[in-house]
């Protein structure tokens, strides 16, 4: 059965899917916290940045998922068949460069998925907590929705790590009031 939560921070919004994991109440509640965390970085980062776009609501579809469901997405979509931490669908051309559709008050930015297993082995290699690598992968996978893209250059990777840093510092700024 397929679970969601769902937040909506002034212009932004994240449904949250996390099928297939049976999450205790206190990791539902940890997820909770998380989800409306991004969702307010998020809000902040399109607010100054992509306020170019005439809508007055971002949608961002957030997956947890498995090893197998991860490496199969990874071996349909990019002909990788391996394991990865996060991968983004964006469902606009590039909202950063204006080529994007908007056909009424919203905007489907498009989906992630984020793999459980490795974002819990990352954090741990890095010596951080679970929820702030998991911060992290989605604030990466949201930069990418955004038509961001460390691949194409140094510079394109400098642009997208410099932002990832703010909204980064803005959640962190924020965790700090929970």
């Amino acid at each position: 059965m397929e679970k969601e939560i769902s937040y909506t921070f002034n212009s932004f919004q994240i449904n949250f899917f996390y099928e297939g994991f049976d999450l205790k109440e206190s990791d539902l509640n940890n997820f909770r916290q998380i989800i409306l965390l991004i969702t307010q970085g998020c809000d902040f980062f399109v607010q100054k940045h992509l306020s170019f776009v005439a809508v007055d609501h971002f949608i961002m579809n957030l997956n947890l998922v498995d090893d197998k469901t991860i490496q199969s997405l990874n071996r349909d979509y990019r002909e990788k068949d391996k394991i990865t931490d996060v991968l983004s669908f964006p469902l606009q051309e590039n909202i950063r460069h204006e080529k994007y559709d908007a056909f009424g008050p919203a905007m489907e930015m498009g989906d992630l998925f984020v793999c459980y297993s490795v974002c819990q082995k990352q954090a741990k290699d890095f010596k951080i907590s679970f929820r702030d690598e998991f911060i992290h992968l989605v604030i990466h996978g949201f930069l990418h929705l955004c038509g961001y893209d460390h691949e194409i250059s140094l510079e394109e990777e400098n642009i997208m790590v410099a932002f990832e840093q703010k909204i980064i510092a803005q959640v962190s700024h924020l965790k700090k009031s929970l």
